[in-house]
């Protein structure tokens, strides 16, 4: 493994932006599936078909996102996911907010404060200077 300017190992923050973007991956691909048994008891609000589109484009951005770091090719992806999950949960509150009421919107309102914290601190660590010095300097 080449070394970068700040020594020989992966620092620290980038392998916390891998894992936490491994481990929103696998939290939201469970909560997507969850959603979809509930579209597949005839909840077909337009908020949770989105929430269901864009919560399978996350995980599947998150996970390759964090692959590509803990490889050393590139933190970009996985910054780029945290960003629209971040814009996912905030259009997600919104519609929920203005097409749903009683249990459905305090769910997916919930849903989305509580969502996002994860995609938020992954973003920070994934742009990191530690993290995009080191990813930048790979192979």
């Amino acid at each position: 493994m080449p070394t970068w300017p700040a020594g020989p190992g992966r620092p620290g923050v980038a392998t916390a932006a891998a894992v936490l973007g491994l481990v929103t991956a696998g939290l939201t691909a469970l909560m997507t599936a969850g959603l979809l048994f509930g579209l597949a008891d005839g909840d077909d609000e337009a908020a949770f078909l989105l929430t269901i589109v864009t919560g399978v484009l996350c995980a599947a951005g998150f996970l390759a996102g964090g692959i590509r770091l803990l490889s050393r090719t590139s933190a970009d992806l996985l910054f780029a996911t945290s960003l629209a999950a971040l814009a996912s949960l905030a259009l997600i509150a919104v519609v929920a907010e203005t097409t749903l009421y009683g249990d459905d919107a305090g769910f997916l309102l919930g849903l989305a404060f509580l969502g996002a914290p994860l995609p938020a601190v992954t973003a920070v660590l994934a742009r990191s200077r530690a993290t995009v010095g080191w990813a930048s300097s790979g192979p």
